[in-house]
């Protein structure tokens, strides 16, 4: 589709004044059945009141009197992170909203949190990690009379391509 594009405007005769920019709003990064955790076989169900979430991030809702139990759960599972939602997490500045629940949790890249034991996506790839991973930083790819050719810009925030618009 993006040489289609390139092809049209290629066929305008005011193609030298036209800049492009092609961006994504995250990346994607690979997974595996072999990569995959299931809160199912860490928590108890008594223990919760309700999960929410999909690959990667999932929200814990805990019944009163088992904050700790899940908490102990949590801290036995391996490639994630996860934190009490009354203690936001530094970087994220996420957690102090009803909505999250008692607890959020985190897959490390390339793994895969599922509820229940022997449900696997399809998918092989997916977003929502950590985005200080380089997996989740989004493309972007400028051409045209206000770009340097051959380039490199380094790590842009995709809230930084607004203003870079408007200048242009």
């Amino acid at each position: 589709l993006v040489g289609r594009l390139f092809n049209g405007l290629n066929k305008l005769e005011i193609r030298e004044k036209i800049n492009v920019i092609i961006t994504s709003d995250h990346g994607m990064a690979s997974v595996s059945q072999e990569k995959t955790l299931f809160l199912q076989d860490y928590l108890k169900k008594e223990w919760t009141e309700r999960i929410i979430g999909t690959n990667p991030v999932f929200n814990i809702w805990a019944r009163e009197n088992f904050k700790d139990s899940i908490k102990l759960a949590l801290n036995k599972m391996q490639h994630i992170e996860f934190w009490d939602n009354s203690q936001p997490h530094k970087y994220y500045q996420y957690g102090k909203n009803s909505r999250t629940g008692d607890f959020t949790v985190v897959a490390d890249s390339s793994w895969s949190i599922q509820y229940r034991s022997g449900y696997y996506s399809k998918s092989k790839g997916t977003h929502g990690y950590d985005n200080r991973n380089k997996d989740m930083h989004a493309i972007f790819y400028a051409i045209g009379p206000d770009f340097k050719r051959s380039y490199n810009a380094g790590i842009l925030k995709n809230v930084d391509i607004y203003p870079l618009v408007a200048y242009i």
